[in-house]
């Protein structure tokens, strides 16, 4: 009865992360499923952007960096940020708290672009110079190609001082990797497996309950339940966890300490009751 009572416990565990799971799901923007050659394409560009911007005749002072437009996710504009940093040829202006909660919370990027948008933008973080730009085109099929603008302003003057079309496509060897890349399960295929694992690891415990449970020490019985509860963690993590590394997922990966800890406190509990 205990058992039945423990197992109705963690269905409805269950189902409520799948509730809270659905409305996130529901609330948040849907993010376009970007391919393997898309990402690529993207870190490409910025390999291509970290080359150009020792060309340019800008350099030195504060910099921000307006996203691109067009990209409402970050794909490209995260990889052009890195390299302009790489490129150390200004002093890049961080990002501000709320564009970061927004990538936290797997929300929208904001964009300011190019323009005035980008212009206020500079004045508003104390910068000399606005980077910016627009996502021409962004394809995987029939034509694997990423078209971007990249554009360098002077805030004092407002003058557009350095600009470039960038035209990135992938080799052959970027194909063939992409096509063999492995297939990831559904979410929900994921969470199921890892509810089976939570449920199934303790009954390997079964042939030594006796031993361990009653007749042995407090340590072995600790040590056991740790045991347990680290394999249910690092199942959760390579199973679901690891493609969420946000806020949510965070806090996600804490729930999941938790409920492990107390199923599998109390699955020792009843099955040290039964060998009494």
């Amino acid at each position: 009865m205990k058992l039945l009572r423990l197992l109705g416990f963690l269905v409805g565990t269950a189902v409520a992360f799948a509730t809270l799971w659905a409305f996130y799901g529901t609330v948040t923007p849907e993010k376009p499923p970007y391919s393997d050659n898309q990402r690529q394409m993207a870190e490409d560009l910025g390999q291509e952007v970290q080359q150009w911007l020792p060309t340019i005749s800008a350099s030195g002072g504060r910099a921000v960096f307006g996203n691109l437009e067009s990209d409402d996710f970050g794909l490209v504009s995260y990889p052009v940020r890195a390299a302009i940093w790489r490129s150390a040829r200004f002093d890049l202006v961080g990002r501000g708290w709320l564009e970061r909660v927004r990538e936290r919370i797997h929300w929208t990027v904001p964009a300011w672009g190019v323009g005035e948008d980008l212009h206020d933008y500079a004045l508003g973080r104390h910068a000399q110079w606005a980077i910016g730009g627009t996502v021409l085109r962004l394809a995987d099929d029939p034509q694997r190609i990423l078209q971007v603008r990249i554009e360098v302003l002077n805030v004092a003057s407002g003058q557009i001082v350095a600009t470039r079309d960038f035209t990135v496509q992938p080799n052959g060897v970027a194909r063939i990797v992409a096509r063999v890349a492995p297939v990831r399960l559904p979410a929900h295929v994921r969470f199921m497996l890892w509810i089976a694992l939570v449920l199934l690891l303790p009954l390997s415990v079964l042939p030594f309950a006796r031993n361990l449970l009653v007749d042995g020490s407090n340590t072995a019985i600790l040590f056991t339940l740790l045991a347990l509860v680290g394999l249910d963690v690092i199942g959760a993590y390579l199973l679901y966890l690891n493609g969420y590394n946000n806020w949510f997922g965070t806090g996600l990966g804490l729930a999941v300490v938790a409920l492990s800890l107390a199923f599998n406190l109390k699955y020792l509990t009843v099955m040290k009751a039964v060998h009494l």
